[in-house]
């Protein structure tokens, strides 16, 4: 039985290590996050990931990870075990003990953890959950694999705890040799806290310099829906239903909402019919858009935005837009002529639109919502209504992915 015991005790230190030692090494690359859809072990055996509790404040004690206090954990087990066979008889008792309390310190720690995430307390994490059972099964080896009973190994504690205070020449003595091992496994503990430490600390300093895919999601998943209201008259590119809508305000002056013209383009030819775009006017001029009287004004930005509606009530927005991105940009006032010419635009109508009331009615209207938002600065992007925390055509397409991968149903923008 006890031998048994003692093979049992091995195996599981061992797989607790492989297990906790896989945990960290994710927690590591989540920090550095290259890709999102790498393999993750949690998900494919279990169907459900363990990244939002390894990147979560409270998995981090003491500057290193849970995972990373496993290593140590198992670390410091197996330390001990290896002591009790090299030392033979005469240090086996004393080194199981201290493994059979580390265990016990270990159990407990897991019986709290396991609590905080059965009560959802924090998110769960099945692969963790392994690691507790794995805890709960070692202190049960352990203490069979001792063959003492609670009384006895108490009675061995007091012992050993009364020999730190006698003279030396009244302790036991093998009492040096003893002291010396248990001295060996805690600096082994201490080098392998050390060393987690220092890798921690290493991949820590380096991520905050890259992006980090996962970071972006758990901040879009925290970002608060929001109602934008739909209507027919939407200057609406791609399926009305398509599972990804993506709202922008924008503006017809902006260079960084060029670029994230030109960045759709290429995002919706790569998934077609997955992504609508509506564009939502919000220029950064004091003329139609009160926020640019805090030092924001692009002056003209109205004026272009009154001829992008104009063009959209002959049904010719996105060519307008297109057209004034690719070749126009910044529009100067002879500019929005040219552009209309090009197209194919009834002039004198466009001409005659741009000034009347129901356009700028239509462009005071999103420039209204956008404040009513807070936006300050465009362009201000939203997908199936939550706030892009984060800009650029890589932040956008890891939230598309990641809504097509879990089944995204089109939220519409009402």
């Amino acid at each position: 039985m006890r031998a048994a015991a003692r093979g049992a005790s091995v195996a599981l230190t061992l797989l607790g290590l492989l297990v906790a030692g896989y945990l960290l090494g994710r927690t590591l690359a989540l920090l550095m996050s290259q890709d999102p859809d790498a393999f993750d072990v949690c998900s494919a055996v279990f169907g459900t990931g363990c990244d939002k509790t390894l990147l979560s404040a409270t998995s981090w004690v003491l500057g290193i990870p849970l995972a990373g206090w496993g290593v140590v954990y198992y670390g410091v087990l197996l330390a001990l075990f290896l002591m009790a066979a090299a030392l033979g008889d005469e240090f086996a008792p004393l080194a199981l003990t201290a493994a059979l309390l580390a265990s016990l310190a270990g159990l407990a720690g897991s019986i709290v953890l396991a609590a905080l995430l059965v009560w959802g307390w924090a998110p769960f994490c099945p692969l963790c959950m392994v690691v507790h059972g794995i805890n709960l099964l070692l202190a049960v080896a352990l203490k069979v694999h001792l063959g003492r009973t609670w009384r006895e190994v108490a009675g061995d504690l007091a012992l050993a705890a009364g020999s730190l205070f006698r003279k030396p020449a009244d302790r036991p003595p093998l009492w040096r040799w003893r002291a010396t091992g248990l001295a060996t496994v805690a600096l082994t503990a201490l080098a392998l806290y050390e060393g987690v430490f220092i890798l921690s600390e290493r991949w820590l300093c380096e991520s905050r310099g890259v992006f980090s895919p996962h970071k972006l999601l758990a901040a879009y998943a925290d970002t608060p829906e929001t109602e934008l209201p739909a209507g027919p008259n939407d200057a609406r590119r791609g399926p009305e239903q398509a599972p990804v809508e993506i709202v922008v305000f924008s503006s017809f002056h902006c260079p960084a909402c060029r670029q994230f013209s030109r960045e759709m383009g290429v995002l919706m030819n790569q998934y077609p019919g997955a992504v609508s775009l509506v564009f939502r006017h919000f220029p950064l001029d004091g003329a139609c858009n009160p926020i640019a009287r805090r030092g924001l004004d692009e002056g003209g930005a109205c004026e272009t935005a009154w001829a992008a509606v104009a063009a959209q009530r002959q049904g010719k927005f996105w060519e307008f837009h297109d057209t004034l991105f690719k070749a126009h940009f910044p529009p100067g006032p002879e500019a929005l002529q040219t552009i209309a010419r090009e197209i194919g635009l009834d002039i004198e109508r466009f001409n005659a639109e741009r000034v009347s009331e129901e356009v700028r009615a239509a462009v005071r209207q999103d420039t209204e919502l956008g404040a009513r938002l807070r936006l300050e600065e465009t362009p201000a992007i939203f997908i199936n209504k939550r706030r892009l925390p984060g800009l650029g055509a890589r932040s956008i397409e890891v939230i598309i992915k990641d809504a097509l991968k879990n089944g995204a149903v089109q939220h519409g923008a009402g």
